[in-house]
């Protein structure tokens, strides 16, 4: 399991981060250079993880059972799950809060369980 920073990236320096990946993949002529590309920024076991996670969706097109993946794979059934929702899954759809609620919101804190005397 890759352990990351829960730190978040300045949105300027995330834009030109992608920015400097998406042109090293559009400069790929081929799988060999892509590849060699990849093996820049990620580590193999991160490679491996892609590829698996990739494969994970042309199986699922293809109707196998998620045992059947995770046997082919060694992948978990969570795995196989995060990736086919996150495939699937239209776009989220915010609800959103009339003037009243807001209002409600902001005068009403969140209920933290039980209050001690």
């Amino acid at each position: 399991m890759v352990n990351i920073s829960k730190k978040y990236l300045d949105k300027k320096i995330q834009t030109d981060a992608w920015n400097t990946f998406l042109s090293e993949v559009k400069n790929s002529d081929s799988q060999e250079v892509f590849i060699s590309n990849l093996k820049k920024y990620f580590t193999q076991s991160e490679i491996i993880m892609l590829e698996k996670r990739l494969s994970i969706k042309i199986l699922i097109k293809q109707k196998l059972s998620y045992k059947a993946i995770g046997d082919i794979l060694d992948v978990s059934p969570v795995t196989i799950s995060f990736v086919k929702h996150n495939f699937i899954k239209a776009a989220p759809v915010h609800k959103q809060l009339t003037p009243y609620e807001r209002e409600f919101r902001k005068r009403s804190p969140r209920y933290k369980g039980k209050h001690r005397l």
